[in-house]
């Protein structure tokens, strides 16, 4: 599904300003394919985008895996948004290249293709729409609410949240009633490029359980 943050060919139809639309729109989404329950998986701010539909939309999801998701359980680290910066204000490709080599713990990662598509993000929409809706963290009620079977996978060397991924795996732990979390070893933030073998793993996995 292209979402409406994103460089593709969705357009706004009406301005967006917080979690309470993103959330009618992906259940507009649901609606329109005719979906009334399914499994969900993201990946970064898809991650809290699913997360967004498990907390108001548990009755149209059974299962869901969130993959290193922006905000939901952890602070995002202002170094993040530091290394961001740059690409965003320039419109540039190359300032996002040098950001993404942050968030890969190995070098072939940063030759596959899908690395040439997110470097061109800044150049394509980012600033440019109005109302991206940046994640927020959940509050421990909020996460105690998710009560499907939910994976969470997250990088060893993961670099977005504040605190780092143990204490985001602990906080999960913690909260989430039935929760798996999976550390993944020798892993950054793109980790479907760094071990797609192990995500698809626990991918599968998760959401079948």
């Amino acid at each position: 599904i292209d979402t409406i943050f994103d460089p593709n060919k969705s357009e706004l139809a009406a301005p967006l300003s917080g979690n309470d639309d993103v959330v009618a729109w992906m259940k507009d989404i649901l609606a329109a394919l005719g979906i009334q329950k399914t499994r969900v998986a993201g990946l970064s701010f898809g991650g809290w985008l699913a997360s967004l539909l498990v907390l108001h939309c548990p009755e149209q999801v059974s299962h869901a895996v969130w993959m290193a998701p922006g905000g939901t359980i952890g602070a995002l680290s202002m170094g993040f948004w530091l290394r961001l910066l740059p690409a965003a204000l320039l419109r540039s490709s190359v300032q996002m290249r040098k950001s993404l080599r942050s968030m890969t713990a190995r070098k072939e990662s940063l030759n596959h293709p899908t690395m040439d598509l997110i470097a061109l993000g800044p150049e394509l929409t980012l600033l440019r729409r109005p109302c991206l809706v940046f994640p927020n963290v959940f509050t421990e009620d909020e996460l105690r609410r998710c009560r499907i079977p939910i994976t969470v996978l997250l990088g060893d060397q993961e670099v977005i949240y504040r605190k780092g991924p143990v204490v985001v795996s602990d906080r999960a732990k913690k909260l989430i009633p039935d929760v798996r979390v999976h550390i993944l070893k020798n892993t950054g933030h793109m980790m479907t490029l760094d071990a797609p073998d192990e995500v698809v793993a626990h991918m599968l996995s998760g959401l079948s359980r």
